[in-house]
């Protein structure tokens, strides 16, 4: 914590200053120069409150740096594989979009980007399918997820894709809502 460090030593030479002048000149110069005590120690005890308020924050968020995702107010969990493909959690986009196609149809769908992790089999579907499948829905807050999903977690996936010169399996291969011509 070398940040709390600058303040903490701001406050301890304000005290030894008025330590030292009380000891030279007595009791009556502490009373009078108390106010001046507590005006030259509000800033440096002001800046060791926000240091130490932004360090619980950093300590709070730390595990999910990077990877925190909320549509109006609401988490949705995405986890990043080693190709940085981004991967959403099918029971979040349910809570914000409503019922949609379930998982056996999306899992059918889109073979290549649908995958199940953990213990108790939690369906992810990849961004690039999650966009595709959300664009053919009518309903108003599926698009809107769509456009969200698209600009703020499959767009930034697929510029890193492009700079490491990373390439995924496209959604080439027509699926149950898909035609061929």
């Amino acid at each position: 914590m070398p940040f709390l460090l600058r303040p903490a030593i701001q406050i301890l030479i304000c005290l030894f200053l008025y330590g030292a002048l009380v000891w030279w000149a007595g009791s009556f110069v502490a009373v009078v120069a108390s106010p001046a005590l507590a005006a030259a120690l509000a800033y440096p005890l002001i800046n060791l409150l926000r240091e130490m308020r932004l360090s619980a924050h950093a300590q709070a968020w730390k595990a999910v740096q990077g990877r925190h995702y909320a549509y109006h107010g609401q988490a949705v969990h995405v986890i990043e594989d080693d190709a940085h493909s981004r991967w959403i959690r099918m029971s979040d986009v349910r809570k914000i979009v409503g019922a949609t196609a379930s998982d056996r149809l999306l899992s059918q769908a889109y073979k290549m980007a649908w995958m199940t992790v953990g213990r108790s089999n939690l369906p992810y579907i990849r961004d690039d399918a999650l966009v595709a499948h959300l664009t053919k829905e009518n309903r108003e807050k599926a698009l809107r997820l769509g456009h969200w999903v698209k600009r703020e977690i499959a767009f930034p996936g697929e510029r890193i894709r492009k700079r490491l010169g990373i390439s995924v399996q496209p959604l080439s291969e027509p699926g149950i809502y898909e035609t061929t011509r």
